[in-house]
């Protein structure tokens, strides 16, 4: 069955639409925008879309087989959802929503059963929570920051009462009748999971690459017991290193999953809460793991979901004899919303669906059986099925679910493993590319044929008084010839497109509206294959540049009518791309551009790059002709088939870390 959600206020029971969208799935649930966060407890879901419009679902009669259709309100819109979680307690069940609105990082309380707004704390975080994770026992909600952690029990005003590391509480938390804010301070960017144990009454805490357990906090604020460390344990191998997110789950066994990474590979260990000890670990050759989930356990075999990249596996971790075993269950899965009762909802393009693990697991591929483990850590390897083959999904273009901290943190572990500037500048560069502009004017001189230009005639164009905006522009310039740009006072050999880019970035603080960030992606991808196509290559093939104006033109045209039809920029942006492809550039051609993509890669030829990479990987795998072509940034000639490669690890490694400018 597939559900629609509603646009406007015609909320409330929705009928079953007779489409559906994933042949195993149970339902789907859609919106006309796209959903980017889910979160599930019991018998609610609240979802997410790309506008900040947060959807309360409930689907009672769904889950026990009535065939009643799921009721949906409003919960909230606008703003930018961070995170959100369903918390449980004895007498109601309550929706936190961590959001920003204008540059005020909330965490909001929703009656569950109202749909109505009870408390909204104040903007305790210094940036906002990346994650809220609720513990049943004890009703526990942790909010979890890029440098601080919360902790919370909701069942007592909401008060956050506990300090569990870091130096002191500050004595200037904000004041507010609900809540009382100590903070928390935190050594790793996103380096924090929370998960619970309910057999022995602890609060498990994965900081920093290490097991803190910790005794479950008091039922009120009002207790004077303190919490305590009773067990802290780091990963077995010197070796192991903490992955960009950490995934930490707890079993009603008292089992605890996590991951660390060993070189390239991904390892799930298996801690045994109750005895203190390592009961198992598996290496499997995967880069990433997003999320782990408990599907099945009992007396012999346990089933885990593991989700990695966009490819979703069952691990099947096997007992005595038995060997452990991964098999691919979905290939096209963004995010993981919930486990239970046999049920595993997921988000696939935009959309949520329930699917029966059942269904998935006996349709199940790629089986791939694991090495015994040895006798002397009870390790296992193995050897996962290949997640797929590349393609291009414009889908992961918008993650606008996640907060500008983890874009500026992911991009600067990209750029520190490609080594593409001096370390000491490459988070001070990137940190300013991801500020964009809002005023049409700016976009204006991106579009102006001058392509130099002093800092002088800079401010004297537009009339900069602000001395903030000056001194950015010059701080960004500074840097660029830090990296080999001139050091005159002109900036006449940094590419146009950059040069306006930098302009727009160093006279703006606010985002851009779609539009507006369809026009400057636009132009600068127009500006830049000006860069590219030199006055030599054009008279060898032909008026490049009037193909190239006329494909764009013609996207450019479509763009505001697929606005209204709700199709998002990064969709447009993908056929921009595809049209510029297909209707102006040969493979010959195409190719030296990939390596000027590859050599320069601003945000939005990442994305470009996969599109290019996708669209002529026929065409790419037969290139024998062209082994000996010499490239931009290469003095000797390079082999096609490396450039390749390497685009392809560019493109896997940016996909699901990067945005669009």
């Amino acid at each position: 069955m597939h559900y629609i959600i509603p646009d406007g206020s015609s909320y409330g029971q929705v009928q079953a639409q007779p489409s559906q969208s994933v042949d195993d799935s149970l339902f789907t649930i859609s919106a006309s925008r796209r959903i980017v966060k889910a979160t599930t407890r019991d018998s609610l879901l609240v979802l997410a879309d790309d506008a900040g419009q947060v959807t309360l679902v409930r689907f009672d009669g769904i889950l026990k087989g009535k065939g009643r259709a799921p009721t949906f309100s409003r919960l909230a819109e606008g703003g930018e959802v961070h995170a959100m979680e369903v918390c449980t307690t004895e007498e109601k069940q309550w929706i936190v929503l961590a959001r920003s609105i204008k540059r005020a990082s909330l965490l909001e309380v929703y009656d569950a059963d109202s749909g109505q707004l009870y408390a909204t704390l104040p903007p305790l975080h210094r940036t906002p929570p990346h994650s809220l994770v609720a513990s049943i026992l004890n009703s526990t909600l942790a909010s979890i920051s890029s440098s601080e952690v919360l902790l919370f029990n909701f069942s007592a005003d909401w008060s956050c009462t506990w300090a569990l590391r870091g130096p002191s509480p500050r004595t200037s938390a904000p004041s507010s009748s609900l809540s009382t804010a100590l903070w928390i301070n935190s050594t790793n960017d996103s380096s924090t999971e929370l998960a619970s144990s309910e057999t022995d009454d602890l609060l498990t805490i994965w900081d920093s690459g290490e097991i803190c357990l910790w005794t479950s906090p008091p039922p009120s604020r009002a207790s004077s017991k303190p919490m305590k460390l009773v067990w802290r344990i780091s990963p077995p191998s010197t070796s192991s290193t903490l992955p960009s997110r950490p995934t930490a789950t707890c079993s009603a066994s008292g089992l605890l999953y996590t991951t660390s990474r060993t070189g390239g590979k991904t390892d799930v260990l298996v801690w045994d809460v109750e005895d203190r000890s390592l009961a198992q670990q598996v290496s499997l050759e995967l880069e990433t793991v997003e999320s782990l989930h408990v599907l099945e356990e009992g007396d012999g075999d346990s089933v885990l979901l593991v989700h990695s990249g966009r490819c979703l596996y069952s691990l099947i971790l096997g007992v005595n004899s038995r060997r452990p075993s991964l098999r691919l269950l979905h290939d096209c899965v963004d995010a993981v919303v919930g486990v239970s009762e046999g049920r595993i909802k997921v988000l696939v393009d935009g959309e949520l669906c329930d699917l029966r693990a059942s269904t998935l697991l006996k349709a199940a591929s790629s089986t791939t059986e694991v090495s015994p483990p040895s006798a002397s850590r009870g390790c296992i390897s193995s050897l996962a099925p290949h997640a797929g083959e590349l393609a291009f999904d414009p889908s992961w273009l918008e993650t606008v679910s996640a907060t500008r901290l983890q874009r500026i943190d992911a991009l600067r572990r990209y750029l520190e493993v490609k080594g593409l500037f001096p370390s000491a500048h490459r988070s001070s560069i990137y940190a300013t590319l991801l500020r964009c502009p809002s005023s049409s004017k700016y976009f204006t001189l991106l579009a102006t044929p001058e392509d130099t230009t002093t800092m002088d005639a800079f401010r004297a164009e537009w009339e900069l008084a602000d001395w903030r905006a000056q001194a950015r522009m010059e701080s960004i310039i500074h840097l660029l010839r830090s990296h080999g740009f001139p050091t005159s006072a002109l900036v006449d050999s940094i590419p146009p497109c950059i040069y306006g880019l930098l302009v727009t970035l160093a006279a703006s603080t606010h985002p851009p509206t779609d539009q507006e960030l369809f026009e400057i992606s636009l132009t600068v991808l127009l500006r830049w294959a000006r860069v590219l196509w030199d006055d030599s290559w054009r008279e060898a093939k032909g008026d490049l540049w009037s193909l190239a104006e006329e494909v764009l033109e013609r996207e450019g045209t479509s763009a505001s009518s697929l606005r209204e039809k709700g199709v998002s920029v990064a969709r447009i942006l993908a056929n921009v791309a595809h049209g510029l492809v297909n209707g102006v550039l040969g493979m010959a051609d195409w190719i030296v551009v990939l390596d000027h993509i590859v050599a320069r890669s601003p945000l939005f030829f990442v994305c470009l790059l996969g599109a290019l990479v996708d669209h002529h990987q026929e065409e790419v795998d037969s290139l024998g002709a062209l082994e000996t072509m010499d490239f931009f940034r290469h003095s000797h000639p390079v082999s096609t088939e490396e450039l390749v490669r390497e685009a392809e690890g560019l493109y896997l490694d940016a996909s699901y870390q990067l945005v669009c400018p």
